[in-house]
C-alpha cells in the first residue's frame, strides 16, 4: 500500500491551519474520501459534533490538502455525512474524480 504524508501549515481564508495529512491507496471506496479529525477534541466532543461539522471550512481544507498532494485546486469536493458508513457517524468529503485513495487529515486551527 502506497502512502504519502504531509506535515505543514496551510492557510484557509487567511487562517493558519496545521495539518498532518496521510494519502493512502485504498480499495474500500471507489471514490476518494477525505476524513478530517480536529486535534485536541475529546471523545465526548467528537460524538456531540459528529452531525454538526463545519462543511464549508472542511471543503476548503480538503481542497487545500488535495493541492498539497499535487491535485488540482479546482477539484470538486462534496461533504457527506455518510462518507465513512451509512449510519452517519463518519462524516467526510467525497471526491468523485479520483478513485481508490483516502486522505486522513489531523488538523489544528
Amino acid at each position: 500500500m502506497k502512502t504519502e504524508i504531509i506535515k505543514k501549515t496551510i492557510k484557509v481564508d487567511g487562517v493558519p491551519i496545521k495539518i498532518n495529512a496521510e494519502l493512502r491507496e485504498d480499495y474500500e471506496y471507489k471514490k476518494m474520501r477525505i476524513f478530517l479529525f480536529p486535534q485536541n477534541e475529546t471523545i465526548i466532543e467528537n460524538l456531540g459534533k459528529r452531525f454538526a461539522r463545519p462543511q464549508n471550512t472542511w471543503k476548503k481544507i480538503g481542497k487545500s490538502v488535495l493541492k498539497e498532494f499535487g491535485y488540482s485546486e479546482d477539484t470538486k469536493v462534496s461533504f457527506s455525512q455518510q462518507a465513512g458508513c451509512k449510519c452517519g457517524c463518519s462524516p467526510g468529503l467525497i471526491v468523485n474524480s479520483i478513485q481508490y485513495k483516502t486522505i486522513y487529515v489531523d488538523y489544528t486551527i
